[in-house]
């Protein structure tokens, strides 16, 4: 099997993972077997069998196994996710990750408000468009503007179910008679949340960021933000050249946000773009993914006046820059 096919395949799982907003541990725990069995594949050491493929569909109905094998079609199968809703709903569910998927639980409160999609939209202070990429699974972190609204036009909601899936929804006690005392505002985390750290350095390949989702990955602990909800998707930077000067230092560590790749034609603002063989950080000038199939990319530092095209066929992942986590002050 060719390396091209090998990746390919390992981000097509990458991808649906990022989906599912769990980890690879909780991933395999679910499918029955052990880390140890997905990081090869994940790492592009070992093909995606169709036995492998087999077992993924097998506990996940709602994913186009025809995709994860080819690329072809949608990653998932919309008239299954519904399926899988309902019986969620109706407390028939017992995939212990349905409820993990962001999507599976807007989809919830949209039938627990009973009301058309516009109105629940309106309720949420999101347009309907929103409203509907978040039931497709297509946007998948809630911003803290839109999670507060949520708790208190449903003050029985549990906090945690919504921003993780995890526990029950309703909170202990609560249910349609749960009276609105005010808007919810969540404690500043106090914790470090541990996310994948990766140093940008010359040589740096795809294939060796790749090779760090094993057991062997280097972390790196990060405060969140209030408001600020860290998972699987984030990961850190160390930026190695002062061509994104005066705002990124040589040096400076970067949190970002990996992008699946049906969102790369709407990002804008400063990426890392990892091709086979190289990284890169550059401010997108110009996206033309959806039109012409290529990036614009340049620089902020005066003294590196080129641009770049990264073609859409060149790139293995994008991540978009967040926040920058340090750097020296020069």
């Amino acid at each position: 099997m060719s390396n091209d096919t090998l990746l390919s395949a390992a981000q097509r799982l990458r991808e649906f993972v990022a989906y599912l907003q769990i980890s690879f541990s909780k991933f395999a725990l679910t499918l029955g077997t052990s880390q140890a069995a997905i990081s090869p594949i994940i790492n592009c050491k070992r093909p995606l069998t169709s036995s492998m493929i087999a077992r993924i569909k097998l506990h996940y109905p709602q994913l186009n196994d025809n995709w994860l094998a080819t690329g072809e079609g949608e990653m998932i199968d919309m008239e299954q996710e519904q399926a899988i809703i309902k019986s969620y709903n109706q407390g028939e569910s017992t995939n212990p990750t349905t409820s993990s998927l962001l999507s599976v639980r807007i989809n919830a409160l949209h039938q627990r408000s009973g009301r058309s999609i516009s109105s629940f939209a309106a309720q949420l202070g999101l347009t309907s468009g929103a409203v509907r990429e978040l039931m497709r699974g297509r946007m998948q972190i809630l911003s803290a503007e839109v999670r507060d609204n949520i708790l208190a036009v449903f003050p029985e909601i549990n906090p945690h179910w919504l921003m993780t899936g995890e526990g029950a929804m309703l909170k202990a006690g609560g249910g349609d008679t749960a009276v609105p005392l005010g808007r919810v505002v969540p404690a500043i985390q106090e914790q470090l949340v541990q996310v994948r750290f990766f140093d940008l350095k010359p040589s740096a390949s795809f294939r060796e960021f790749c090779g760090s989702g094993n057991e062997e990955a280097e972390y790196m602990g990060v405060l969140p933000d209030a408001h600020e909800y860290l998972s699987e998707t984030n990961c850190a930077f160390q930026i190695n050249g002062d061509s994104m000067e005066p705002q990124l230092h040589s040096g400076a560590k970067v949190l970002c946000e990996e992008v699946t790749p049906t969102r790369w034609h709407s990002v804008h603002g400063v990426v890392v773009i990892a091709y086979a063989d190289r990284f890169v950080i550059k401010r997108i000038i110009k996206n033309r993914l959806a039109q012409e199939n290529f990036l614009l990319l340049g620089s902020d530092n005066p003294d590196f006046p080129e641009q770049e095209y990264a073609q859409l066929c060149d790139i293995r992942c994008m991540f978009r820059a967040v926040r920058v986590l340090s750097q020296v002050v020069s």
